[in-house]
């Protein structure tokens, strides 16, 4: 049995690059979120099989020095 699911991803978020003395630093801050749909299922005893989505998100950073 084929079944189809869909994948929904955002994200949002900044960024900031700057020189000091030959050297670059970026710094990058944001927020991720991804709704999977379908993709949780288990079967749980007295209910049956639970059909629900899976969803993931978060806070994202990144730090950067290139000398």
């Amino acid at each position: 049995m084929c079944k189809a699911s869909l994948i929904f991803q955002s994200s949002a978020g900044f960024v900031w690059d700057g020189c000091f003395n030959r050297s670059l630093f970026t710094f990058k801050l944001g927020y991720e979120f991804q709704l999977w749909t379908q993709q949780l299922q288990f079967f749980q005893h007295f209910s049956g099989i639970l059909n629900n989505a899976l969803i993931l998100q978060g806070a994202t950073a990144r730090v950067l020095v290139e000398f």
